[in-house]
C-alpha cells in the first residue's frame, strides 16, 4: 500500500469517518510511531509506520489496523438514544445495540429525540460517498407535528410553502425538500418529509420557523432501502447484504 492521507486510513480502518477522523487528529488522538500529529493531510505508509489512537480519555494508545472484513448495519435507533460511541454523564447511546467484538461507527446522526433508521459501518469510503455533499442521497421522515389552534389546512400549506424551497439556517440556506401532508386533525398534522441534506435538528427548526411544534420524528427511509423492507423494530439491528447497500446510495 503507497503512503496514503492519515483519515483515510483511520476510515479503512474502522475508526471513525473521514471527518471525524479530521476531528480526532486535531485534538491530538492520533499518533504515528511515538509521535503525536496533528496536521489535517498527513500521509502515512502503513507498511512501515505503526498508527495508534488514544482510548477514551487515558494516556492509552491502541494500535490501529486496517479492517479485513467490511460490515455494513442498520440501527432502528429508539428515542432517547444519543447518537454516539462514547458514555458522557450517563447518557444512553447506540453503543449499546453495536454487536459485541464489532467495531462501527454512524453515518450522520439522528438527535436524541428522534428515531428510526441509523448507518453504521466500518467501511470508510462508503462512509465518505454517504456522506459528501455531492452524493446528496435521499433520507425519508414521517413527523407528527401540533399546531396553532388558528391553523386550517390550507393555512398549513402556505406555511409549508414558505419553507419547501429551502430557508436559511446558520447563515445558509437548505436546499429544497419534498413536504407531504399525510394527514391533518384538530391541532396536528403529519407530514412525510424528504432531504437531501441533513444539519443539525434539521427537521425540528425548520418545522419550528412555521410554529409546527414536533411531537415525533422516524427516519423511515435511506436512498430505496425502507424500515418496512427490513422489518426492523426499535432497539434491532441487521446487517446488510450488498444489495441492500446498493438501495441505501438509492440505486
Amino acid at each position: 500500500m503507497d503512503s496514503i492521507r492519515l483519515n483515510h486510513y483511520l476510515a479503512l480502518s474502522g475508526v471513525a469517518s473521514r471527518r471525524a477522523a479530521d476531528t480526532l487528529i486535531e485534538e491530538g488522538g492520533v499518533k504515528v510511531d511515538e509521535k503525536i500529529i496533528k496536521t489535517l493531510g498527513t500521509k502515512v505508509d502503513p507498511l512501515t509506520q505503526k498508527v495508534y489512537i488514544r482510548t477514551g480519555e487515558s494516556s492509552q494508545w491502541q494500535l490501529v489496523e486496517e479492517v479485513k472484513e467490511k460490515a455494513t448495519y442498520i440501527l432502528y435507533k429508539p428515542k432517547g438514544y444519543t447518537t454516539t460511541l462514547k458514555a458522557q454523564g450517563g447518557e444512553r447511546t447506540i453503543l449499546e445495540f453495536i454487536p459485541r467484538g464489532k467495531r462501527l461507527f454512524p453515518v450522520g446522526r439522528l438527535d436524541k429525540e428522534s428515531e428510526g433508521m441509523l448507518i453504521l459501518t466500518n467501511d470508510g469510503d462508503l462512509s465518505l460517498k454517504l456522506t459528501h455533499p455531492s452524493t446528496h442521497v435521499e433520507k425519508t421522515y414521517q413527523v407528527w407535528c401540533r399546531m396553532p389552534q388558528d391553523y386550517t389546512q390550507n393555512a398549513v400549506e402556505s406555511q409549508l410553502g414558505r419553507i419547501r424551497h429551502g430557508i436559511k439556517l446558520d447563515g445558509k440556506k437548505t436546499m429544497p425538500m419534498n413536504i407531504k401532508v399525510t394527514d391533518t386533525q384538530k391541532g396536528t398534522v403529519d407530514l412525510e418529509i424528504v432531504l437531501k441534506e441533513g444539519r443539525n435538528r434539521h427537521i425540528r427548526r425548520i418545522l419550528g420557523r412555521i410554529n409546527l411544534e414536533v411531537l415525533k420524528l422516524i427516519r423511515t427511509k435511506i436512498g430505496t432501502l425502507s424500515l418496512n423492507d427490513l422489518e426492523l423494530k426499535e432497539g434491532e439491528i441487521l446487517q446488510l447484504t450488498p444489495e441492500q447497500i446498493q438501495h441505501v446510495m438509492g440505486n
